[in-house]
């Protein structure tokens, strides 16, 4: 949707083909009306961005500033880290000296100086990486210079990187969270991605209030499409990318129509990529298979009468001895997501939490139990949007393709997964394909 609101301004002719009955994949609104209540609305998807200037910048380059069309609005409360001991850390998310003081008063002085002196020391490879890398069309890791590929492409995992520089368990998990969270392995994902804390520290972390929650988001991005005059075709199932002789001609349809098309951007996951391709390039066929499945989650909304605990929009229950994996409660506040008197509240079962077990009942062993004020409960099982992150260098295929006017965007293509990078990697397209001749 990025893509094709960015090429439709620059003068191209642009057909959206989705698959499903709606615009915005994974950015959702799961709604419930229960009888005599009134109706709950939940955030199924990403509900929240960092680097709100990514968005801003779409919807400046493709038509009326942001401003104009929503309304982002800073997480302003701490996200709040629960650890296996019991410690409870409030930990601001937009204010460094916030975080000093809320590190200094729960785990003590020498944390929050490790803390400060790590998050500090990341600006550095931030700089390299938002240059070089994120803001950019990639072309590989020659670009990045001796210095950068130095500083940057050092085979090492994120895990060992907060081992090295974090004195207590505690930080690590702090740091490991934003990895853990979309379902990817600590052990597995390259050092650089702690540069999320920083990211976060620097920008704040930003989501969309009303009835819509975040999937406003995509709504106004659908609206958008409808002003630059893109064609939507919904319900439609792409079955092959067309090519001959090295350069794309277009797309098939499952009803065996054919668009033809001189690009074509391809949104989805690079595996299906090379599967809709008759020939697909040696290049793909190994970024294909280098991907890997991030770790199953367990999602379940919750509606629920007050009152509830003093809760921040986000408390982050760690691994404890009995339990191996992280369970993650969202409470957002606002009265436009429940009816009077009921909170619609989100529970994440992540990182190995046991399946078998229900997290209504887990949460209530680490201090909330609301077992007795559930008035609606919806399931989702599935795997957290986004592949797991590769273990090495960037991973991600880049967005050009060895095959003539194909390119890639989303998740599984440069610079990875989440709002913020899929969307700069849908910059990266439209610059690299241009003005309309």
């Amino acid at each position: 949707m990025a893509v094709a609101a960015r090429l439709a301004k620059l003068g191209h002719s642009v057909t959206v083909v989705e698959r499903d009955t709606r615009l915005g994949g994974a950015v959702r609104t799961v709604t419930h009306r229960a009888p005599g209540i009134g109706e709950f609305r939940w955030n199924a998807g990403p509900d929240a961005t960092t680097l709100p200037a990514a968005v801003r910048d779409l919807f400046r380059k493709s038509g009326r500033p942001l401003e104009r069309v929503l309304e982002l609005t800073a997480i302003d409360s701490p996200r709040r880290h629960v650890f296996a001991d019991g410690v409870t850390v409030d930990l601001p998310i937009m204010s460094r000296a916030g975080q000093a003081r809320a590190l200094d008063a729960t785990l003590g002085r020498a944390a929050a100086d490790a803390w400060q002196r790590m998050v500090d020391d990341l600006s550095e490879p931030w700089e390299l990486l938002r240059t070089k890398v994120f803001e950019v069309p990639f072309k590989g890791v020659h670009t990045l210079g001796l210095r950068g590929i130095f500083r940057l492409a050092a085979a090492r995992s994120l895990a060992s990187y907060a081992r090295d520089r974090l004195p207590m368990p505690a930080l690590r998990q702090l740091l490991c969270y934003p990895v853990v969270a979309t379902g990817s392995d600590p052990a597995a994902v390259p050092w650089w991605l702690a540069v999320q804390t920083y990211v976060e520290r620097t920008f704040g972390v930003w989501t969309v209030t009303g009835p819509a929650g975040f999937a406003r988001l995509a709504e106004a991005l659908g609206d958008r499409l409808g002003k630059r005059h893109v064609e939507v075709r919904l319900n439609a199932d792409v079955t092959q990318i067309l090519a001959d002789s090295g350069q794309v001609s277009g797309v098939e349809l499952a009803d065996g129509e054919r668009l033809p098309a001189d690009i074509v951007v391809a949104g989805i996951d690079v595996r299906s990529v090379v599967r809709l391709l008759q020939h697909p390039p040696r290049s793909l066929r190994r970024a294909a298979h280098r991907l890997r499945e991030p770790r199953p989650r367990r999602t379940i909304h919750l509606g629920v009468s007050e009152p509830l605990p003093d809760l921040p929009y986000e408390t982050i229950f760690h691994p404890t001895p009995h339990d191996s994996g992280t369970l993650v409660l969202r409470a957002p506040d606002h009265p436009d997501l429940a009816p009077d008197g009921y909170r619609a509240v989100t529970l994440l079962a992540l990182d190995g939490i046991d399946m078998a077990e229900d997290p209504v009942r887990t949460l209530a062993t680490r201090g909330i139990d609301l077992s007795g004020q559930i008035v609606v409960r919806q399931e989702d099982w599935s795997a957290a949007y986004g592949p797991h992150w590769p273990r090495r260098g960037f991973g991600f295929p880049p967005n050009a393709t060895p095959l003539r006017g194909l390119y890639l965007v989303g998740g599984t293509s440069h610079p990875g997964p989440g709002i913020p990078w899929t969307l700069l990697g849908a910059a990266s397209v439209a610059a690299l394909i241009g003005r309309a001749d």
